[in-house]
């Protein structure tokens, strides 16, 4: 069954506040697919923005992504 981006999770140190400012931070992205399953091979595609918090927002452009080849990703920037 493919890969549902609705139906994925991400989780990691990435995602909360409190990481140094300048410092490498990630989190991982749980691929799943309709039927909440997590799926167990890569060689998805995806597309990451992330945006700084605050008034005035920025969209951080030097993203990386690593295909574990399990059906997780790791998301670094």
């Amino acid at each position: 069954m493919n890969t549902r981006s609705h139906k994925s999770l991400a989780f990691g140190s990435g995602l909360i506040d409190g990481a140094a400012y300048g410092s490498p931070v990630s989190f991982i992205i749980q691929a799943r697919n309709d039927h909440d399953e997590n799926r167990t091979s890569g060689n998805d595609k995806w597309i990451v923005t992330i945006k700084t918090k605050g008034d005035n927002p920025k969209t951080i452009d030097d993203i990386e992504i690593h295909d574990n080849d399990d059906g997780s990703y790791l998301v670094t920037y």
